[in-house]
């Protein structure tokens, strides 16, 4: 329970029942469980009164409806009408302003549709809240696609984590190489360039996008982000250029896809690398490269795309000799970063850190033998 900034008490009531709300109650108007309940008590001392102007005032043995179990909720303290909620983004959760109506809220619920309503005290009436259908997202949900940490570097693979990209659960990936500027009506543009798409995603809930940075964007410092879809366009939103930001591709945000140079089969813990051998790894952000294709194709074979600077590579802290840094030649926008193991590498699951125009990357873990 909590009185509002209206003077009025307002009451949470669970719905009665267990989970997926068997009951039905948040949806009977004529139930006081699954409601939001607002009752004047200091209008006539002794007494418990109905506000003149709740919702349903006139309508017998209605009330506010739509909730499941609000056990915790509180006022904005400018009663200016705004709905604040949490969103996941890039793997976390941010607060994010969901409405700014104007009203004066005093409930708000949703039906067995997902369809959102919310309830005005200035004249009694419901509203349905229906949102934008273009693209949204912030500059910290761009971010570069091995690390996950905000970011763009030109060329290379980039994820911006939005809403209102992908409907349904899945993956809707490229069918090949060159990446073409759209997939599935969704479209994105760096600093006015068009970025190729390479895949789009919806998993649980969390939607993102897939591509390429345009290597047109070098040399800047930031550049303006545009996720379009189906010919609505999101807000412009300005992210950071980055010449370095190394990081090492992994099968589950730790353990690196790490390819065992011999058979090109993948290391793991069953089969992993042994001191003195040659492998190899897949990664982003090592900056600009020799004989650089153009965006969205892959490098051609001869002569090969090199990385120019210093790349170094630890394992258990232990210098690696890296004999070549360049692009995939299978991908667009992607590394291939060859090493050989030390001989005196310690054995069992080991850090590897990759190191580029004073930049390092996060590090990941390897299985040695």
């Amino acid at each position: 329970m909590r009185f509002g900034p209206d003077g009025y008490l307002y009451i949470a009531m669970g719905d009665g029942g267990s989970g997926g709300g068997p009951l039905g109650n948040g949806q009977n108007r004529g139930a006081l469980l699954g409601k939001l309940l607002r009752i004047d008590v200091e209008g006539d001392p002794g007494r418990v009164r109905i506000p003149p102007d709740n919702p349903f005032v006139n309508v017998r043995g209605a009330r506010p409806y739509g909730l499941r179990n609000p056990w915790r909720f509180s006022f904005d303290r400018a009663c200016s009408g705004r709905i604040w909620g949490i969103e996941p983004r890039a793997g976390g959760w941010v607060n994010r302003l969901l409405l700014s109506s104007g009203f004066s809220i005093t409930t708000f619920g949703e039906d067995e549709a997902g369809e959102v309503y919310l309830a005005n005290a200035a004249n009694g009436t419901i509203y349905h809240v229906e949102g934008g259908g273009a693209p949204r997202f912030s500059a910290e949900g761009v971010v570069n696609a091995a690390s996950f940490l905000p970011g763009l570097t030109p060329g290379w693979l980039a994820t911006v984590f939005a809403w209102g990209v992908l409907d349904s659960p899945g993956v809707v990936g490229a069918a090949n190489l060159p990446l073409a500027p759209t997939l599935d009506g969704v479209s994105v543009t760096v600093g006015g360039v068009a970025a190729p798409i390479l895949a789009l995603a919806n998993r649980n809930g969390q939607e993102q996008v897939n591509f390429q940075v345009p290597f047109e964007i070098r040399g800047r410092t930031t550049a303006s982000v545009v996720v379009t879809r189906n010919s609505q366009s999101s807000a412009s939103v300005d992210v950071p250029v980055l010449e370095f930001q190394p990081a090492v591709y992994t099968s589950d945000g730790s353990a690196a896809v790490v390819v065992h140079n011999a058979d090109y089969s993948l290391a793991t813990a069953a089969r992993p690398l042994t001191g003195g051998e040659y492998a190899f790894v897949y990664a982003a952000g090592l900056g600009p490269v020799d004989n650089q294709p153009v965006t969205g194709r892959r490098r051609s074979t001869i002569p090969a795309a090199t990385v120019p600077a210093e790349v170094r590579v630890t394992l258990a802290g232990v210098a690696c000799p890296v004999p070549w840094a360049g692009l995939a030649p299978a991908f667009a926008g992607v590394y291939q970063l060859d090493f050989q193991v030390p001989a005196n590498a310690p054995v069992g699951s080991q850090d590897l850190v990759v190191t580029v125009g004073g930049a390092m990357s996060p590090a990941v873990k390897v299985a040695v033998q």
